[in-house]
């Protein structure tokens, strides 16, 4: 027998459907006379326990199943979105949602009549089913949706992740970044026997696809619990000659045990292995927790799918059974990077003679010239290439410059845009802001409101092929350059950012980590794509001026050296070296600098106070790579090219000696106001210098 529907109702009193769901909900104001004469048709047609609870003016109660037992303690973050979208959605629509704590291990009969004697309408369960329970509850009229369990998406109404999906774009992404050797880590799921195997089918179908073998040797299965028996199993596999470079982890609570036991024998992710699993079951906003690669489900949009499927179920519109699929979506946190592509510094010599030279400043050692590189304006760049009837790369390679860099285009060239923060900037580089969106709402209430940019958004894709054609020869700069400082002071003003560091110092700093998310999160997905091809990331902020530093000790300390720690780690998860760039007198603050563990620093700029060569070579040569130097706003910008060569020899003869040296100019940027002529001469003073030490 077809079972009653609110149109049925509906039309049995002839008021619309919209007027019967909500006498039927107890919402709405309804006459009285209309109320009584929908609930009569109700229950004479057998429309379920909802106008029961109508007549006796309770709201119809809605149950989710949870499980508390140990073993699922450990998802509630998961799986509490989902909970949160039904209490809302259900709520709107006049139910009482109760969650309902039950142990799978507990008699069916206890389950059942915990249910029955709650007087449900319907019932959510989220992992767990009974089939014999779930079927006696639906012939009692308890709508029955089932949450994350896909054994029985045949049977009962479901909401699923689409697991083989997840898998199987996991694992291509492995195979895209170069991995072969790829070990696949699971464990038996009893209550979850189909997520176990579509999740190891969608891994052997991406190994097909890319002709690899699915072995046994490239398996592992092990209850993630068991310490003991997980770390014998990984000690074996990576025993072997042949040792995996990456690993596809059944969930991340699996990944980051294995990050953790292998992080005892030394090996570090991504540096020495990359991981990537289906989930988010972990809660990312921990600082404590490690960063994995995931394939994220969208909880929340399941429970509105369950919600809405409930409903549906509820007005008797919803006969077969039904079960949607939800994809899951990568999403990038540093564990993963490509497969190293082989090179190595001192092979093909004559070929990655730049790269070489470039990166031997790194090695501290006085036999070989200094590596050199040129930032200069668009402004410059366009003039040189003007005078010399040259393109930019035949520019670069007549100053024999040896970095490349590969990032997007600064923005507000000479115009007017709005950047990823929403402020309005005019100009030339980076442009002036034009307003300051936050100063005159310098709260947290204001910060959680605030139009943050979705680094998701961003364009990576095919900065790899961008790079590849240069990375054999060059030296390669790509990333973000992260101006985090700049953009904080442009959301407040410069004057309100003085003031707030004392009054309102939580603020500061959730500005400051909000926008570090930002730039952390960008590089992190450009270094996964091309990260094997990258030597450095050049990150500028500037913290000072002619005479000294813009903020004292304590305040960089605060606020500024976890904001370069964290942009430096994401840089080092991947091998990637991090030149630092401060302008201004900062020799007070480079104790504090050193410590975040950059490895160079631009620009030394000797007209700024305390920043005499000399001094800095002695006070911290010892410990970082120097770079700049070389005076822009003086002989450069004003002298003769004989003027500009003999300051370049003394400037080498001071922070060259001994290696741990990148000859640059004193600035980030050499701007259009700087002769051509004395650019040149700076370069063949650099080639001098070593020609005659």
């Amino acid at each position: 027998m077809k079972k009653p529907t609110l149109k049925d109702i509906a039309e049995a009193v002839g008021v619309s459907v919209t007027t019967a769901s909500l006498v039927l909900s107890n919402k709405g104001r309804i006459s009285d006379s209309v109320r009584k004469a929908v609930v009569d048709a109700a229950s004479k047609l057998g429309y379920d326990r909802a106008p029961v609870a109508a007549l006796s003016g309770a709201r119809p109660r809605i149950g989710i199943l949870f499980s508390v037992d140990p073993q699922w303690a450990f998802v509630w973050g998961f799986v509490r979105p989902i909970v949160a979208e039904i209490e809302r959605l259900l709520g709107d629509r006049g139910y009482d949602v109760h969650l309902v704590p039950i142990h799978d291990t507990a008699a069916d009969t206890g389950i059942e009549e915990r249910i029955l004697r709650g007087s449900y309408s319907g019932i959510f369960s989220i992992h767990y089913v009974d089939e014999r329970m779930f079927g006696a509850l639906e012939r009692e009229r308890i709508e029955v949706v089932v949450i994350m369990n896909s054994k029985f998406q045949d049977r009962f109404h479901s909401i699923l992740v689409d697991d083989f999906q997840s898998s199987y774009e996991g694992t291509r992404h492995l195979l895209e970044l170069g991995h072969r050797d790829i070990l696949y880590a699971g464990t038996d799921r009893i209550n979850l026997p189909k997520l176990t195997t579509d999740r190891y089918y969608g891994f052997c179908k991406a190994l097909e696809e890319f002709g690899m073998p699915v072995t046994p040797t490239g398996y592992l299965s092990c209850e993630a619990a068991d310490t003991q028996h997980l770390d014998a199993s990984l000690r074996e596999v990576f025993a072997r000659t042949r040792k995996p470079t990456a690993v596809f982890a059944i969930d991340d609570d699996m990944a980051i045990r294995i990050v953790a036991l292998l992080g005892h024998s030394g090996m570090q992710v991504p540096r020495d292995l990359s991981i990537i699993a289906p989930g988010d079951l972990l809660n990312y906003d921990d600082p404590f927790v490690t960063p994995i690669s995931t394939l994220r489900t969208d909880t929340s949009l399941m429970g509105r799918l369950a919600s809405d499927m409930m409903l549906r179920l509820l007005a008797g519109e919803q006969e077969s059974v039904h079960a949607i699929k939800i994809k899951q979506q990568l999403v990038q946190r540093g564990s993963t990077k490509p497969l190293a592509s082989g090179r190595v510094p001192g092979k093909g010599k004559a070929r990655a003679e730049p790269r070489e030279r470039f990166l031997h400043g790194f090695t501290h050692e006085d036999d070989a010239p200094p590596g050199r590189w040129l930032g200069a304006s668009r402004e410059f760049i366009t003039k040189a290439c003007i005078e010399l009837n040259m393109d930019e790369e035949q520019f670069r390679l007549r100053i024999r410059d040896d970095l490349r860099w590969v990032s997007p285009d600064p923005i507000g060239q000479g115009g007017r845009t709005v950047d990823a923060f929403g402020i309005e900037r005019r100009g030339i580089g980076y442009g002036q802001p034009t307003e300051h969106p936050l100063r005159d709402a310098p709260t947290i209430e204001r910060l959680r409101e605030y139009p943050w940019p979705d680094p998701s958004l961003e364009e990576t894709d095919g900065i790899r092929s961008r790079i590849a054609p240069l990375a054999e020869r060059f030296a390669i700069a790509g990333g973000n350059w992260s101006p985090f400082w700049h953009d904080a002071v442009d959301l407040v003003g410069m004057e309100t950012m003085a003031f707030l560091m004392y009054d309102n110092p939580v603020f500061v700093e959730t500005m400051l980590h909000r926008i570090v998310d930002y730039y952390v999160a960008i590089n992190t997905r450009v270094f996964e794509e091309a990260g094997d091809l990258i030597d450095l990331i050049f990150v500028r902020n500037d913290f000072g001026t002619q005479t000294g530093p813009l903020l004292g000790v304590d305040h960089f300390d605060r606020f500024i050296s976890p904001c370069i720690k964290r942009i430096v780690e994401a840089a080092h998860r991947y091998d990637i070296r991090v030149l630092f760039h401060s302008s201004g007198a900062i020799r007070p603050l480079l104790p504090s600098l050193l410590a975040t563990g950059i490895d160079a620093l631009h620009a030394l700029q000797p007209d700024c106070a305390g920043m005499h060569p000399a001094a800095i070579k002695g006070e911290v040569g010892h410990h970082v790579v120097l770079s700049g130097g070389i005076d822009a706003r003086g002989a450069l910008l004003h002298g003769s090219a004989q003027e500009v060569r003999r300051t370049v020899l003394e400037t080498l003869d001071t922070l060259a000696r001994g290696g741990g040296y990148l000859a640059a100019p004193s600035v980030d940027a050499i701007t259009a106001d700087v002769p051509v002529g004395n650019v040149l001469a700076m370069y063949d003073a650099i080639d001098e210098w070593h020609g005659s030490g």
